[in-house]
């Protein structure tokens, strides 16, 4: 997702930045608030709040999916630079087998479970979007995001561009008014290439969706990937530990197969 922003964004004539919202301090998030467009890979809802954003998406996953693909990048692949305690976390699941090692994920990943699990869904400045619908069609759905972001012209098909300069920037900012100073010569085409340029057959270098190497960042890409991972003892953990998270992200309570 953020590497498609990356591409995107960029046309509009903002700058884009990332940030840990969850990191940050007060002070440093008073100072997101002076940024064009923000992604941040993890926040809570207090901090993004407190970033003082016009409008926002925020993508949600099965958190049992989370678990999973947390358990295999923690095990392998995510780098554990600037984050000590995911290098003693590998070190402890290098010794275990992946049921236990499952069971220590639940642990360790409660962190940015509880974001989901604390999250307001109500706010109508966000919008909320399931991953999976966004991998079932990422086109429709970035073209959705930039519509409610006020960045796309269904008009014209095209990125909208703002061409606003140095102190007119902050001015226009400060004001909040909803201006459109030029129209982009950005076609709907230009989305679609940054969305097809970073799929996952082309990330995974050539691999299709379900097709599976444990050691690789982008190890599967496929949804619903729990049910061949968990079993009773999961259940009763991830239950024991997030009562409320999957009835609060919207997601079936079905427990296939356990």
């Amino acid at each position: 997702i953020g590497k498609i922003l990356y591409e995107i964004i960029p046309q509009t004539g903002f700058k884009t930045h990332r940030a840990h919202l969850s990191l940050l301090t007060p002070n440093e998030i008073k100072q997101v608030s002076q940024w064009d467009f923000v992604i941040s890979p993890n926040t809570s809802y207090q901090n993004a709040v407190k970033s003082d954003f016009n409008k926002a998406f925020h993508v949600i996953r099965d958190p049992r999916d989370i678990i999973v693909s947390g358990y295999f990048s923690h095990l392998y692949s995510h780098s554990t630079e600037n984050w000590p305690s995911l290098a003693e976390h590998r070190k402890k699941i290098k010794k275990l087998n992946i049921e236990e090692g499952l069971l220590a994920e639940i642990e360790f990943s409660s962190y940015f479970l509880n974001h989901l699990e604390s999250w307001d869904y109500s706010n109508p400045n966000i919008l909320e979007i399931k991953m999976e619908d966004l991998v079932k069609n990422p086109l429709e759905h970035f073209i959705k995001v930039l519509d409610f972001m006020k960045l796309y012209d269904h008009t014209d098909k095209s990125l909208l561009t703002f061409r606003i300069e140095g102190f007119l920037n902050k001015v226009f900012k400060k004001s909040k008014l909803n201006l459109k100073l030029s129209k982009a010569g950005v076609p709907k085409s230009f989305i679609d290439y940054a969305v097809d340029k970073n799929s996952f057959q082309k990330l995974s270098k050539g691999r299709n969706i379900g097709s599976e190497n444990k050691k690789s960042h982008y190890r599967k890409g496929q949804a619903n990937d729990w049910i061949n991972y968990f079993n009773k003892d999961h259940k009763k953990a991830f239950l024991e530990k997030f009562p409320t998270i999957l009835n609060k992200t919207g997601y079936s309570e079905s427990w296939q197969n356990l």
